[in-house]
């Protein structure tokens, strides 16, 4: 009889049987259970994801009239579903999220110029994106009057563009208020926005030798201490100061001297005023390194496109927290199935491959019409 396997399963395959084994035992997720196990569970919420359903009804229906489907999920009900979402530990996902992370971060994925490898190295973006839901049903998440909200704090890992470690808030506290749970790294750069301006995180940051590199809030005070040369023939880069910055009368001026660079942005026409603590890098650098924040923000517009995490099956936090969980599962599944098979399209287009053909045969050839040779 000849062997195969599903696209599906060569999707999730890096997931061991070992390692969903121990989570289920450590958890006691199957504790009591007689059809619908932890495996299965998690198997309904990643092809709920991969195939797009627009509701829970239309899943569970769907896994009634499809035996491929059914290899992976027995008939369950959608109260069952709900129960599951509602009781299992969403920890357990978090491990699977996580398990699957430090395997994608050790690959650089980002495409970079000569000159850019040379500088862009232990790279990392903070920023959030908000979720608005409704307050009614999901009161826990108190935003503003009558609009509720799930903050995705995520640290984001730019050379493998894997999103490297996510807390998920309610909408109200700031940003700011996410920093130290981060656990930033000697030696290491992070671009954040100016919602992340802190000074005395900042003299923190400076003394401990971790790098940052963030726009400067409109309002600041700032004393110059010395103005550096601008390279000839680099219109758009208006200025290079060493400064302190704060108010020393209301006790909120910094320690430690940072870097401003000012740079002409075109398509804003307005100036953009970088600040940093890397003395190391030209301005032109410092300045282009600023621009690969955006890249957290393109990763924030991709999983809510082309993931469900909109749209959730339970109203308890518990419940949301595994349909987010689930769904940057498979965002990490794509990421490391991409680079396995060599896959040269993008990463929408693998995952369409994978919605359209999630149960059928794995087959290279499918993938192959996309890829590198030799």
């Amino acid at each position: 009889m000849r062997y195969y396997i599903r696209n599906y399963t060569k999707l999730k395959q890096v997931i061991s049987t070992d390692v969903l084994s121990k989570i289920t035992t450590k958890y006691m997720a199957d504790h009591y259970t007689k059809k619908f196990f932890f495996k299965n569970h998690l198997d309904f919420l990643l092809l709920y994801q991969l195939t797009m359903k627009e509701s829970l009804k239309e899943m569970v229906d769907h896994i009634g009239t499809n035996k491929k489907l059914q290899e992976y999920i027995p008939d369950v009900s959608i109260s069952q579903v709900s129960r599951d979402n509602e009781s299992q530990d969403y920890a357990m996902f978090a491990e699977i999220f996580y398990y699957l992370v430090d395997i994608a971060t050790k690959s650089r994925r980002v495409k970079l110029s000569e000159e850019e490898k040379k500088y862009i190295e232990n790279i990392k973006i903070l920023d959030s994106t908000l979720i608005t839901i409704c307050l009614k049903y999901f009161d826990w998440a108190e935003y503003r009057k009558n609009v509720g909200a799930i903050k995705i704090h995520t640290l984001y890992d730019l050379e493998s563009l894997c999103p490297e470690k996510i807390f998920m808030t309610t909408g109200n506290p700031h940003d700011s208020k996410l920093m130290k749970a981060m656990g930033f790294l000697p030696h290491h750069t992070y671009l954040m926005d100016r919602a992340y301006c802190k000074y005395t995180e900042f003299d923190a940051m400076c003394e401990d030798e971790i790098y940052f590199v963030t726009r400067m809030k409109t309002n600041a005070t700032i004393e110059v201490l010395k103005e550096n040369p601008l390279p000839k023939g680099e219109d758009n880069l208006l200025s290079d100061a060493i400064i302190l910055v704060g108010n020393e009368a209301n006790g909120k001026k910094m320690k430690n001297p940072l870097r401003l660079v000012i740079v002409y942005n075109e398509k804003e026409d307005s100036p953009v005023y970088i600040l940093t603590n890397r003395f190391d890098l030209t301005a032109l650098e410092i300045a282009n390194l600023y621009t690969f924040r955006w890249q957290i923000e393109e990763f924030f517009k991709w999983i809510k496109q082309h993931l469900k995490i909109k749209k959730f099956f339970g109203t308890s936090e518990n419940a949301v927290l595994i349909q987010i969980l689930t769904a940057l599962i498979v965002y990490v599944l794509l990421l490391l199935v991409q680079e396995e098979l060599n896959f040269q399209g993008s990463l929408l287009e693998l995952t369409r491959i994978f919605k359209n053909n999630a149960l059928e045969e794995f087959d290279e050839n499918i993938f192959r019409r996309r890829c590198k040779t030799g």
